[in-house]
């Protein structure tokens, strides 16, 4: 007998980990709801291991993001069933190809659409157990440099986990399990071929030197479904973050700057100072930097008496160049890669810089894939406090520092 005999576990995402987590459950006796968006030949090979050990299974193809298909799957598991007993969130979106430059997508899908999710199940299967799989970069959001590449997900999954904490426990009951970077998976494939240096430093982090399996994370969700946890109980697989690089507040001078950002000469590079502070776990990264206005940086471009101004294509360089720095300051193994601009969304110029003006750059990370990363800039008068420009949206690539270096030499 298995401890989920006569139970019904709905798994979500059954590739990869859910596939794993339902190869466990139906060893343990459990009737399965199984969903897929795509591959449904990977998903009828988990359904027929799982039928020939006796398990009644349910397969859907579905898409968290759309209510119908939420619906269809509440109507079919209860009708087949009569109620889901365990509810697995494993799905998770943001690294997808064609989704690079959807800034909402990461938290439409990992946290949007499987809170909606977790509610609808709560509302029809009262006293349900709501797992939801994380990993321990989302996990740590705000406190841990970050994956070069990972950050759009990390927030928006760390966002999911602080609203399902925050369901009725009257109605449902949900677990986390937290997961460093797990072997044979897509994303570990990503950063062993993107990262290679980085993916070695990493594997260091875990208790057991060797990022955790599948089955090692199946075996954390079977564990916490088949007790009575405590609402929001926490279950870490390869370690609880705690070897993971911190981020910490920096202070840093043209000098350092120039280090961090070599490709560009001394007429080129224009921040003269820039600063990062710690912000609380799950705030988007966010850092300052300043720039003193030289006379030989400004152009002619009106006649007396307004005389010259710094350039508009100047203001946005030196945008680029603090949000690149921001991404420099809390990711890891950026040593691999040089942030060359690439696209510059809307701008908004207020207020006209002039020669000896002091200003002030307030960046933020918005968005981040494997081939880019997005952010955007304030500027003020560091004097009068105006706001001088509003840069919207500036992307820069992620090249990785051998092909930077042969295209500038090539330049």
């Amino acid at each position: 007998m298995g401890s989920f005999n006569g139970q019904t576990v709905a798994i979500i995402g059954a590739r990869g980990i859910g596939e794993a987590i339902a190869d466990r459950c139906s060893k343990e006796g459990a009737n399965l709801v199984l969903t897929y968006y795509e591959h449904a030949d990977r998903l009828e090979k988990v359904a027929e291991k799982a039928t020939e050990l006796g398990v009644n299974v349910l397969s859907l193809q579905f898409d968290i993001t759309k209510a119908e298909d939420v619906d269809r799957l509440v109507a079919e598991t209860t009708q087949r069933f009569g109620k889901a007993d365990v509810l697995v969130l494993s799905a998770a979106g943001g690294l997808e190809p064609g989704k690079e430059d959807d800034l909402e997508w990461p938290f439409v899908i990992n946290c949007d659409a499987q809170v909606s999710l977790a509610k609808q199940a709560s509302r029809h299967w009262p006293g349900i157990k709501i797992i939801y799989l994380t990993s321990l970069w989302a996990h740590c959001y705000g406190q841990v440099q970050m994956l070069p590449g990972y950050g759009s997900v990390a927030a928006s999954k760390n966002a999911g986990e602080a609203v399902l904490r925050t369901l009725d426990p009257t109605y449902s009951r949900v677990g986390i399990v937290c997961a460093h970077i797990v072997a044979r998976t897509m994303v570990e494939g990503l950063f062993r071929r993107r990262v290679r240096q980085l993916h070695a430093e990493l594997q260091a982090t875990t208790p057991t030197g060797s990022f955790p399996s599948t089955e090692e994370v199946a075996n954390a969700v079977i564990e916490l479904a088949s007790e009575k946890f405590a609402p929001g109980k926490t279950v870490y697989v390869g370690g609880d973050g705690s070897a993971l690089p911190m981020l910490h507040d920096v202070s840093l001078g043209r000098t350092e700057i120039a280090q961090m950002l070599p490709m560009y000469g001394e007429d080129a590079l224009y921040l003269d100072a820039f600063e990062y502070n710690r912000k609380a776990k799950g705030a988007p990264a966010t850092g300052m930097a300043t720039l003193r206005i030289a006379e030989e940086r400004c152009e002619g471009h009106f006649r007396d008496p307004y005389g010259k101004i710094f350039p508009a294509h100047k203001l946005m360089e030196a945008a680029a160049q603090g949000i690149g720095m921001l991404w420099l300051q809390t990711h890891i193994g950026t040593e691999e890669f040089v942030g060359m601009y690439k696209r510059l969304g809307e701008a908004s110029f207020e207020k006209p810089a002039l020669p000896g003006d002091i200003l002030r750059l307030e960046v933020k990370l918005m968005h981040e894939c494997f081939s880019h990363f997005t952010g955007s800039c304030m500027v003020y008068n560091n004097s009068s406090g105006e706001l001088v420009a509003s840069i919207e949206r500036v992307q820069l690539a992620m090249v990785p520092r051998g092909i930077a270096e042969r295209m500038l030499r090539r330049s």
